[in-house]
Formats: structure tokens, sequence, C-alpha cells
């Protein structure tokens, strides 16, 4: 591994760019239950497998190998149009209890896009269930987010989500909304009816944070080292590109980042 070196600020700046996000957000309670994160976790649907220190033979050549691992289950596994990416835990977030949260983007091949979701694990009960992230109108609307998530972090009750070419999403694990409608294939409302492509919970986006500069955003993830914590994120190169750049922004005591963030 190369030697990091500093460089320029400013091409990692960033600026809030909430617009109207909280507002559609707040429509929804006009609409839809609002519910807790423990519920998610309580009416998780899916079953996760823990493989244990025995199954470390997957990681081939790594050293150190994991103490612990965990896979999705069959379905989760075999699906082709959807890749996780990020994986952030409560202990990140300095919650009590012991959740994992794992981020997917859909690439589709043959179906329309399906935007991203965020994956809810209790390791304690091995029982997960993924919630689509939404953007909400101040209608009360809601439609997909079709970017690559391609990392999320966690601090306090907030989610952020790395979007590539823009900078980075802000989820609330406190606005977490129980669809009240069933269709696999569609999204929106249609009367007081939501449909969010069969998921039972959307999580709509509450805030942003945009790049003045040209940087990538491809992962994410949360620095301890401080009081209170710095968000991470970095750039994604492939082999024999120049080296990639990685930052850090100063959080607020709430999980929030400091004004116009660098």
């Amino acid at each position: 591994m190369s030697a990091m070196t500093a460089t320029a600020v400013e091409p990692f700046e960033l600026r809030r760019d909430d617009g109207d996000l909280a507002a559609g957000a707040g429509a929804l309670e006009r609409w839809l239950k609002r519910v807790p994160l423990e519920t998610v976790l309580t009416k998780a649907n899916r079953v996760a497998i823990r493989k244990g220190a025995a199954g470390t033979r997957a990681f081939g050549a790594m050293n150190p190998k994991p103490v612990d691992w965990y896979c999705f289950d069959a379905a989760d596994n075999e699906v082709t149009d959807w890749y996780p990416q990020g994986l952030t835990c409560s202990s990140d977030a300095g919650l009590p209890g012991n959740a994992f949260v794992v981020s997917w983007y859909f690439k589709p091949r043959t179906v329309p896009e399906r935007g991203i979701r965020l994956s809810f694990l209790d390791p304690a009960t091995l029982r997960y269930r993924h919630v689509l992230l939404v953007v909400a109108d101040t209608a009360g609307g809601i439609s997909p987010i079709n970017i690559h998530a391609g990392g999320v972090a966690w601090y306090g009750d907030l989610l952020y989500v790395a979007d590539t070419e823009r900078g980075m999403r802000v989820f609330d694990t406190r606005q977490i909304f129980e669809v009240n409608g069933d269709g696999k294939t569609t999204i929106g409302r249609r009367g007081g009816v939501y449909t969010a492509f069969g998921y039972r919970y959307v999580m709509p986006q509450t805030g942003a944070w945009s790049r003045t500069g040209e940087a990538r955003f491809s992962f994410a993830a949360v620095d301890r080292s401080t009081d209170p914590g710095m968000l991470v994120s970095g750039e994604y190169v492939e082999t024999g590109q120049e080296g990639g750049r990685v930052a850090r922004w100063a959080f607020e005591p709430d999980g929030s980042l400091r004004a116009d963030a660098a």
C-alpha cells in the first residue's frame, strides 16, 4: 500500500442542499404511519445465515480473516439486479443495541429502474428487512432514487448514502413509513394508497450535501477517533489509475455535518 499524501480540500467541499426534502418527508405523515426502526427489525421478514469463523475459507488468502460473517438468504444471494455496496452499524452511530445496515443499488437488465435500498439486520435474531429509499414531494408523492449508492455511514439518527456524482444524501432513521398498498411493480400514491415495488417500508430523503468540486463519492464511513466523530468518503479507482483521494468532514453532535463542510 502506497503512503498517503495531503491533497487539496476544494474538490471535496460540500454545501447544504436540502431544498424541499424535509417538507416532502413531513408530507408523508398525512397519509402513512411513521414507525420506529425497532419495528422494522421486529417485523423483519428475511433470515440471514451466520457463517462464523468456520466459513472463512470463502475469503481465500485474506489475512487476517474475519472472525465472523453473515450471508443474506438464498433469494437475495441469487438476485442478479441488486448489488450490495456499503456497510455500517449501530456502534458507528453511537447508539445502544446491535444492528447492521447494508446499502444496495439496482442495476436493471430487463426491467425498469427501482432505485436504492437499505437492509436492516439484527445479528442477535439473524432477521433482516429491506427498506426502499425514496424522495417524497410536498404533495405526498414518492419516487425511487436512481443512483449508484456506493456506501453508507450512520451517525446518531442520520444515515449518509454516498452519491457518486453529487455528494451525500441524508436519511433519518426516525422517518420510516409503512406503505399501505401491495403493488409489486408500481411506486407512488393513488388516492390514499401507496405502493413501493412491494416493499413494506420506505425511508424518504431528508437532506443533501452537494459537492462544489469534481470529487467522486464512492464510499462512506465514520471516524470515531475524534469527538464528535467525522464522516469519511473517497474515490474508487481502477487498477493502474492514479490514486484515489480520501476526505473527512466534521459532524455536529446531533449527527448533521458542519455548515459548508470541507
